[in-house]
């Protein structure tokens, strides 16, 4: 299963399954090759879970609150599948920790990096909302709340505490709304 794993980790085994050095130049056409195919030939709407357009609606309305994206996904997959779904336009300003890190965590910390240099601040509060166990572990290792959705393909049961997880951004609305101060 390559749920929860990243872009870059997915083509280094398939490359290693096939023979094949994942080394960093394979990693680089293989990257463009998997990039371009997608675009090309996904045109799939991803289901957008209940509640996550009306709370990225709100949270646009909020001149200090910034939406980056991390991602397993190669930036041009990501921004591909929320282009597809509709939603691309609540991340305006196209940034995120995005399928070229090993690790999860990594996503997160490149995501935070690149908003605070491109808004020229520092972020007092950073959250993260996964769907998966180790999306909360990323945060953690991130220092960013883990705000768990039971969105994913499976519905895991065990999340790792301390986290925030609820069966849906609605359910769970308040809290959310109340750990970044806005309410």
């Amino acid at each position: 299963s390559v749920d929860g794993m990243m872009d870059r980790s997915i083509l280094s085994e398939m490359m290693t399954k096939l023979g094949h050095e994942p080394n960093e130049q394979n990693l680089s056409k293989g990257k463009e090759e998997m990039e371009n195919y997608f675009v090309k030939h996904c045109h799939i709407v991803p289901e957008i879970p209940v509640g996550v357009v009306q709370t990225l609606e709100e949270l646009s309305k909020y001149p200090n609150v910034t939406c980056a994206l991390a991602s397993g996904n190669y930036e041009k997959i990501a921004w591909h599948k929320l282009h597809n779904c509709g939603i691309d336009k609540y991340f305006p300003d196209k940034f995120g920790g995005l399928g070229i890190t090993k690790d999860r965590k990594d996503a997160l910390l490149l995501a935070r990096k690149m908003a605070e240099e491109r808004k020229h601040c520092h972020f007092d509060i950073i959250m993260h909302v996964g769907d998966t166990p180790n999306d909360i572990i990323a945060a953690q290792q991130a220092n960013a709340i883990p705000f768990g959705v039971r969105t994913g393909s499976v519905h895991y049961q065990n999340y790792p505490t301390p986290s925030y997880v609820y069966d849906n951004i609605v359910i769970g609305h308040d809290q959310f709304m109340k750990l970044l101060e806005l309410n």
